[in-house]
């Protein structure tokens, strides 16, 4: 029992960690995408508004939302490990 508690704490925090850093860079690389297609387009008016408006959209996106499958996958993974050991 302890060692399948240390498996939860150890395995959410690293979990974590590594949904920030993939959801961090992810932004960063939309960021420079936005900026990138500012400069591409030789657009007029103000560019942190353009990325600004960009980000928001990119908020409500599907390829945001889907980094929340970093706790799913492993989380399903390992319960189906544990069930196949004990229960076939």
């Amino acid at each position: 029992m302890v060692g399948f508690l240390r498996l939860v704490v150890f395995g959410f925090i690293a979990l974590s960690v590594i949904y920030l850093w993939l959801s961090f860079s992810a932004r960063a690389a939309q960021r420079r995408a936005l900026r990138a297609q500012w400069d591409e387009e030789a657009r007029s008016g103000d560019q942190e508004a353009f990325v600004a408006e960009g980000m928001r959209v990119y908020e409500r996106s599907l390829r945001h939302k889907l980094i929340v499958l970093v706790y799913v996958i492993p989380v399903i993974v390992v319960a189906a490990i544990i069930y196949v050991t004990n229960y076939s």
